[in-house]
């Protein structure tokens, strides 16, 4: 097995002469308090889980109610480390049954951004918010997330529902 030395070394270099370890903790902490206020306005349905952090490419939470599951979907909140941006995203809760929605909606013209290979992504589609959580209060960051879950829902069931 071998290693990016280098990159280690920068790694080495950022935890002991900047603040990224601090700044990554107060990210955590963010995001955590998002988590359980947004599982406190949606009482109705299951948070599974606690937050995932995925090598600072993204880091989720997701959520789903007897509907979605049946459904074989989720809605997942997303933080895109690189972008410095929260999604929300409708996820299935495999390879297939993203395939089988991501073609019933590839001929659609729809507000959304549709994943454009739903055998390598992990959403079906997804809703960004642009705003950036370092210049916004708390509060508004989380009737933000909120809406924009409110979205996705709503969004399932006009678009999704076969029945």
């Amino acid at each position: 097995m071998s290693f990016n030395y280098k990159f280690l070394e920068e790694y080495q270099n950022l935890i002991q002469n900047t603040n990224l370890q601090k700044a990554y903790q107060e990210f955590i902490h963010l995001f955590r308090w998002l988590r359980i206020s947004l599982q406190t306005r949606f009482s109705s349905f299951r948070f599974q889980g606690n937050i995932v952090e995925n090598n600072m490419e993204y880091s989720y939470f997701q959520f789903s109610d007897n509907t979605l599951k049946q459904m074989g979907l989720k809605i997942v909140v997303v933080f895109v480390h690189s972008d410095f941006r929260f999604e929300v995203w409708i996820s299935g809760c495999n390879r297939q049954i993203q395939r089988q929605y991501y073609n019933l909606l590839m001929q659609s013209s729809l507000p959304v951004f549709l994943t454009p290979d739903p055998d390598h992504l992990d959403y079906i589609v997804k809703f960004p918010i642009e705003a950036n959580p370092a210049h916004i209060d708390c509060d508004a960051l989380l009737d933000m997330v909120s809406d924009t879950c409110v979205q996705a829902i709503h969004f399932v069931n006009e678009n999704l529902k076969t029945e």
